[in-house]
């Protein structure tokens, strides 16, 4: 029996330059649920990202410039505290390319609130008490939802290979 990945994730600690956390899922799956002109128009964005992508690694391996070792920290030490404290810090690219914590730093989180009204006047039309099982009543959740194309042929073609569907 052979076992098929559909998803993973990828962590990388990158021992003090690099680090991040990668979620990967299979192609079949992300572009199986596009439509044939949504499809379309990937497959040119990604082309012409190819092509970028292809001219900057050239490069860098004519340069051998690959790999950039850092010097020094970005921040300046009187930063470091209120950077690596705060969790909403982040870098902004400088004149000379490399990224860089500004002196003023975000303290405040932004909320967008621009669904609020909607969700708020749905919630209260529905006389459900909230999402999921509503103490015996019907859930309401597929309200906000049941626009969204859930059940895409283009999908179910493409994901899962059985053309024979109805």
């Amino acid at each position: 029996m052979v076992l098929e990945l559909t998803t993973c994730s990828q962590t990388s600690f990158g021992f003090g330059q690099v680090g991040g956390v990668a979620l990967v899922l299979h192609p079949r799956y992300v572009l199986g649920s596009l439509t044939p002109d949504q499809l379309a128009a990937y497959k040119k964005l990604n082309d012409a990202r190819g092509l970028v992508s292809f001219k900057v690694m050239s490069e860098m391996m004519v340069k051998n410039s690959l790999v950039k070792v850092k010097e020094h920290p970005p921040y300046t030490e009187d930063l470091e505290a209120p950077v690596l404290l705060n969790p909403l810090a982040r870098t902004t690219p400088s004149k000379s390319g490399e990224y860089l914590f500004p002196a003023k730093l975000v303290t405040k989180q932004s909320v967008d609130t621009r669904n609020l009204e909607v969700l708020t006047q749905t919630f209260e039309s529905s006389g459900s008490v909230g999402v999921g099982v509503d103490q015996g009543k019907q859930p309401r959740i597929m309200m906000i939802t049941g626009d969204a194309n859930c059940v895409n042929r283009a999908h179910l073609v493409r994901a899962i290979a059985q053309p024979d569907l109805p």
